[in-house]
């Protein structure tokens, strides 16, 4: 730690007993070591272990009820605050309202300081701030958790934490906002690289919200995020959470999270809840002006029927949802729609009448560069294929489609596409692939607390039993076990790689 700051510095007979001494009066806790090995910059060794033990001594009559490890980092501690300038005083305890780090343009937003470069410099040098790699082309600047709790204490003395807690809130919240419409466009994979990086920082902003509204609003503008990431449990206790309290949230707020509860049961195949959120959402909007959000909720009505298998309820909700989308020219929601219905369509083996409405689709997705949605209809298409015995160009589309969704880093559809070409390679009796991938989503799943709709799942198994039989017991544990050791990147590259045999 000493040659980091000084490259020079050699541990030999002169320093050896002082740096014993230090170390030693350190308790060994490598945060204290390191802080104080950062000062080499400024003090030698003696210095360093004079200054240790006066400061050490002044803290006789501190805490009795603190572990000695404990007194022994937070003097540690207290001794590289008390050395610190002003201007390095105030940098340090305004970066601790961060969480998980944070970019340099942050920083200048947030601390409320004039010029940050120098100070931060100062801070890296001492260990108090750590400069990381770069991170979607910007490096950040952390702290570890102990010291920011410290600066959080330090923040708190000075009397400016709920200030500073709401600038960071504010700056989450302008981003969120303004990221929100580029979540489906050509944008899409850098503004969900972006939120990524900044995912400690919007909870901790949910959680210092100003308001509950202020809170509700943050949560709602983040349920792409979480939908296309696959942060399904996380949405769900963030929106349940955000409508126990409900007191000042405006009503366009309320609709907009009783909808992404609703989305988020239906994700999580709780359909019961998923209805009543639903249920609760169409009737809250019949008794306010909130008639926005009523598209999308008929909308994944419809899907948390046709998941289970209800596809005479699916339908009626399907039309309903085109009738709003339509009456507030929500097109991403008429294109979600239309995909839904030619879905409905194909699973009935009305194959040209499901074509038109994914070709009406389609075209809507790619004037508004819905690049995820286009996935999507690729999907629907390889299953279309699929149903039509043509097996080839369906294994084409799941190829296109999950080229699509892992770039974008859409876990969940990638998750799903991935449980299409396993049916489509067990329907093909293609034994090897089709084990080796189930193994391998089977993980992946529990890796990423993905649930896949019910209705999906429940015949793969039976696709799957003349595979079984065409393999002894040993064959197929082997297959089993290589194909859960796979990860994400490894599964799509086999399927990437992948073609059709003989089919029957």
């Amino acid at each position: 730690r000493a040659r980091q700051h000084r490259p020079d510095f050699v541990l030999d007979a002169g320093n050896g007993l002082l740096v014993s001494s230090i170390c030693r009066q350190l308790d060994g806790i490598p945060l204290a070591i390191e802080l104080a090995a950062a000062r080499l910059k400024l003090l030698d060794v003696a210095q360093i272990e004079a200054r240790l033990t006066d400061r050490f001594r002044l803290l006789v009559g501190g805490s009795r009820t603190a572990l000695p490890h404990h007194q022994t980092l937070r003097a540690t501690i207290d001794w590289s605050y008390d050395l610190l300038s002003e201007e390095e005083r105030v940098l340090f305890r305004r970066m601790s309202v961060f969480r998980g780090g944070c970019t340099l343009e942050a920083v200048e937003s947030v601390c409320g300081v004039g010029e940050v470069l120098s100070p931060l410099s100062r801070l890296i040098d001492r260990s108090l701030v750590l400069a990381d790699e770069e991170r979607n082309g910007e490096r950040r600047y952390r702290m570890l958790e102990t010291l920011r709790e410290y600066a959080l204490e330090r923040l708190e003395e000075a009397g400016e934490r709920a200030e500073f807690q709401t600038k960071q809130f504010a700056w989450c919240l302008q981003l969120v906002q303004q990221g929100h419409s580029k979540l489906q466009g050509k944008e899409t994979t850098q503004w969900l690289n972006l939120y990524d990086a900044e995912h400690d920082n919007l909870r901790t902003a949910i959680q210092n919200a100003p308001s509950p509204n202020e809170r509700g609003i943050l949560i709602a503008g983040l349920v792409r995020f979480w939908q296309y990431r696959g942060y399904i449990y996380e949405g769900q206790r963030w929106a349940e959470a955000a409508l126990q309290n409900r007191k000042g949230v405006d009503s366009s707020v309320v609709a907009r999270l009783l909808s992404a509860a609703g989305m988020f049961s239906m994700l999580m195949t709780d359909h019961t809840k998923a209805v009543v959120y639903f249920e609760q959402c169409l009737e809250h909007c019949a008794h306010s002006d909130e008639a926005q959000v009523l598209g999308m909720v008929h909308n994944n009505l419809g899907n948390t029927y046709s998941d289970t298998g209800k596809r005479d309820l699916a339908s009626p909700h399907y039309y309903r949802a085109l009738e709003h989308a339509r009456q507030y020219q929500q097109k991403d929601v008429i294109a979600r729609v239309l995909s839904n219905l030619g879905g409905v369509a194909t699973e009935a083996h009305r194959f040209e009448e499901g074509l038109r409405y994914y070709q009406e689709s389609v075209e809507i997705r790619r004037e508004i560069q819905d690049m995820r949605g286009v996935a999507f209809i690729e999907m629907c298409l390889g299953v279309s294929e699929q149903g039509r015995k043509r097996y080839p160009e369906a294994l084409e589309h799941y190829k296109k489609a999950l080229s699509e969704y892992h770039s974008l880093g859409d876990i969940y559809n990638t998750c799903l596409c991935i449980n299409y070409v396993i049916h489509l390679f067990a329907e093909t009796r293609q034994a090897e692939i089709a084990i080796m991938l189930q193994s391998a989503l089977k993980v992946l799943l529990k890796q990423h607390q993905v649930k896949l709709p019910l209705a999906i799942g429940t015949t793969l198994d039976a696709e799957l039993a003349p595979c079984f039989q065409s393999l002894t017991p040993k064959q197929y544990e082997q297959l089993s076990m290589e194909g859960s050791g796979w990860t994400l990147e490894q599964t799509v590259e086999h399927i990437y790689t992948t073609a059709l045999t003989d089919t029957p």
